[in-house]
């Protein structure tokens, strides 16, 4: 088990001992000032206190402003490491037995949403998919989140079914059933729709838009808006997924992708990605 760091904290949870020929491990003070934080032969013990802090994984995770110095050729600056929520919209209206249709509006009854906005953070920078039922999700949270800007793109957008939409699943299942099929997806990731795009082309889609948000700078948590096949995409993206293996996630309404991201100038100079993970979990159980 190794600590890991909270984002937004200084140092909290810090490695605070390192010994010639060994490596000690100690969780350390968090209120104490910079100098105590950085003191290796300090004494210190609150593993009580933050024993939420540890995360079972195969080596020291890295996040907001860890002690990157140490372990980066003697780096002197912190790498910056930017939250992300991608959260999936409220249920949509749709006709039973049928795929919904390309645009359709959110159902409309009463939300719980202000037990989703605590899970989120207030005044970040917004990124919506200019689909109907993205903007209507996004706009129940508006008064309570207060998003410092918003910004639609259509790289965000879901999977386009094109002609499928709306259909019958038996009339479109008359189409496919002589294909290949996957175990936990309706289609497989390279078949396209008639006038529509296939899985593969969502990826390639939504990778190009990950690759321009890697490139930049940021100051605020960022949440994004958007649907369940973006999500997936942007997860086989981040953890070089093939398409046939993102598909078999499931990320239910509401359900959120919160991951790190870490600035462009760091996450190059060494292995592991610009992206970790750290959840993916229903907002409303």
């Amino acid at each position: 088990m190794w600590p890991a760091v909270k984002p937004n904290r200084r140092y909290n949870a810090g490695w605070h001992r390192a010994i010639i020929g060994s490596v000690r491990w100690q969780i350390g003070d968090a209120t104490g000032s910079g100098a105590d934080r950085r003191h290796y032969g300090r004494e210190r013990d609150d593993r009580r206190d933050y024993a939420d802090d540890y995360i079972a994984c195969s080596g020291p995770v890295f996040t907001a402003n860890p002690w990157f110095h140490l372990m980066h050729n003697q780096a002197t600056t912190d790498p910056v490491i930017t939250e992300f929520f991608f959260v999936r919209h409220a249920p949509v209206i749709k006709e039973a037995g049928a795929l919904p249709a390309h645009d359709p509006n959110i159902v409309d009854q009463a939300y719980a949403v202000a037990k989703i906005a605590k899970t989120l953070p207030q005044k970040a920078d917004w990124h919506i998919s200019p689909l109907q039922r993205c903007r209507q999700t996004a706009a129940l949270f508006r008064d309570v989140l207060r998003p410092g800007s918003e910004t639609m793109n259509s790289a965000l957008e879901e999977q386009d079914f094109g002609q499928w939409h709306g259909q019958k699943i038996e009339r479109v299942w008359e189409q496919i059933k002589q294909g290949p099929r996957h175990n936990w997806g309706f289609i497989m990731p390279d078949m396209v729709p008639p006038q529509g795009e296939s899985f593969d082309a969502q990826i390639s889609r939504v990778a190009k838009w990950c690759q321009e948000i890697e490139a930049g700078s940021y100051t605020k948590p960022q949440i994004v808006f958007t649907h369940a096949g973006t999500i997936r995409a942007v997860m086989a993206h981040m953890l070089g997924l093939s398409s046939a293996r993102a598909q078999c996630l499931a990320i239910p309404h509401f359900g959120c992708l919160h991951a790190h991201l870490m600035d462009a100038a760091h996450a190059e100079q060494h292995h592991g990605g610009a992206w970790q993970l750290q959840s993916l979990r229903p907002l409303l159980a």
